[in-house]
């Protein structure tokens, strides 16, 4: 088995860019959620990579290298003792409710990504759903907009760094 940060480092290599990554506090937040609900059920999957790079890059407007940059400070994140509740936390209160079920759509789409879902990443779920207030009608509703096969691009969060 494939430890999880050298696959990690496989789908997301380290760029020295000499930026820092933009709007750290609620886009860092965003991310790390992404990242956590991947890391929940200790197997990560190349689909919940590429998930998660589509999802930074659409949801947050970013170039390919800020949102690598962006996933890298995720990951590292991850590597110390993370705890998803700051971020939640963060969320709950700089989002609105329209962000935070697209936040709630992304994590059953990376809890999707890999066709099996662990008891983890239900958890996992649960846990931000009962943080950031959300009802289990939202998360139906997330669910099902995660499932809805569409060709229309991720509608960027009101939150994201413009300009």
């Amino acid at each position: 088995m494939i430890p999880l940060s050298s696959l990690f480092s496989r789908f997301f290599p380290a760029k020295k860019t000499g930026k820092e990554a933009p709007c750290l506090s609620r886009e860092m937040a965003f991310v790390g959620l992404l990242v956590e609900m991947a890391y929940a059920d200790a197997q990560l999957d190349e689909r919940e990579m590429q998930m998660i790079k589509h999802i930074v890059q659409e949801r947050l407007s970013l170039k390919e290298e800020e949102a690598l940059l962006l996933l890298r400070q995720a990951h590292e994140m991850m590597q110390k003792d993370y705890d998803h509740r700051p971020c939640t936390k963060t969320v709950a209160s700089g989002f609105s409710q329209e962000d935070k079920l697209s936040l709630i759509e992304d994590l059953w789409r990376i809890l999707l990504a890999d066709k099996y879902v662990d008891v983890r990443e239900s958890k996992l779920l649960r846990s931000v759903q009962l943080a950031l207030g959300m009802s289990l009608d939202d998360i139906e509703k997330a669910r099902e907009r995660a499932t809805s096969i569409s060709t229309e691009p991720l509608k960027p969060l009101q939150c994201s760094c413009q300009g």
